[in-house]
């Protein structure tokens, strides 16, 4: 449990007669000394205020235990080698992440390819294909290739979370990582916990705020491209118009803009797909300021597909704006496989 602020417990003594008529109850002394033995309990107890920290910690980071090697279309692709598991969502056995509580999960993986081989992945939440990457490593000479992609999922208790084959050739590395954030919960004496909520209600009602810990509201989203983009002219902003998750309500889908509804930190990430023989150029702006660029090429050694993904951590005040634009021009960029998500750190 946590102090009221000082200020606040002031202006109850100072508001005793008042409290007595709103409320139609008695004893604020009473419930001073209840509220100051609870805490001195609980504290012998050896528990701690817990309510402005993380109630919980979820999070992996799993690797192949070997090459993976002629797998299936919807084949799971296992990473058998767990170097985190906090919370134990992920099963290196069935290579499935199972949501141990509801909440919103940030997921990144990365594919790499030995030379002359390809390998395409989906992310699968409850059988539903929701991200996508492509690592080709047929595009000439001896070069070994990556490709990353991230997805922000609000998820339910139990949902489970896999990456499926897609088409594939030779797989060489991966890597994953996800987070929660579980707001807290205080249970004790009704009789306590009636009171208490009564004297919050109050002081709300006479203009007070609760200043223990800032509201950690929940920004976060996910969207992709709906049809194929192409030929953008530079400075264009590319929207990505499939909205998967828009929790704040932050993205616009129709303008592709971001929107700062509160000022803190946040963290961005886009990838773009490119048919073969085609490039995309773009960049990350913030107020119309260039931060962070991406270039993918399908043009290089031969018809092939490429993938490219790049991040971005801001500072943003409210009401700053967030899009993705194009770096001179681009030719196209591929539907379902392109992404841009987002969210509040």
């Amino acid at each position: 449990m946590s102090f009221l602020f000082v200020s606040t417990f002031e202006k109850l003594y100072g508001a005793g007669l008042f409290f007595l008529l709103l409320l139609g109850v008695s004893g604020n002394d009473d419930f001073i000394a209840k509220y100051d033995k609870y805490q001195n309990v609980c504290k012998k107890m050896g528990y701690q205020d817990k309510r402005c920290e993380e109630k919980e910690v979820i999070a992996f980071h799993a690797r192949p235990s070997t090459d993976l090697r002629n797998l299936k279309d919807k084949d799971v692709v296992v990473f058998g080698t767990v170097t985190l598991n906090t919370g134990k969502g992920y099963n290196p056995t069935t290579g499935k992440f199972t949501a141990p509580s509801r909440g919103h999960y940030s997921f990144t993986w990365t594919i790499a390819t030995r030379p002359g081989y390809m390998f395409s992945t989906q992310l699968v939440i409850n059988g539903n294909p929701v991200s996508y990457t492509h690592v080709n490593g047929k595009t000439g000479g001896n070069n070994y290739e990556t490709g990353s992609s991230t997805v922000i999922l609000k998820m339910e208790k139990n949902d489970v979370i896999v990456f499926e084959v897609d088409t594939q050739d030779f797989c060489v590395k991966y890597s994953a990582i996800l987070f929660i954030l579980i707001l807290w919960e205080v249970r004790g004496s009704d009789d306590f916990i009636t009171k208490y909520d009564k004297y919050n209600s109050v002081c709300k009602r006479m203009g007070y705020q609760d200043k223990r810990c800032e509201e950690r509201e929940i920004i976060a989203f996910h969207a992709r491209l709906s049809t194929h983009q192409k030929d953008l002219k530079d400075k264009e902003v590319v929207v990505f118009a499939d909205v998967t998750l828009n929790t704040g309500n932050a993205y616009n889908a129709t303008t592709g803009k971001f929107t700062a509804s509160v000022r803190g930190h946040y963290s961005f990430t886009w990838t773009i797909a490119t048919q073969s023989g085609a490039w995309f150029s773009t960049q990350l702006v913030i107020n119309g300021k260039p931060i962070s660029y991406n270039h993918v090429n399908g043009k290089a050694h031969g018809a092939n597909h490429e993938t490219g993904s790049s991040f971005a951590i801001l500072k943003m005040e409210k009401n700053d704006v967030v899009s993705i634009i194009m770096y001179q021009t681009g030719e196209i960029a591929y539907g379902l496989w392109s992404s841009f998500s987002g969210f509040k750190l």
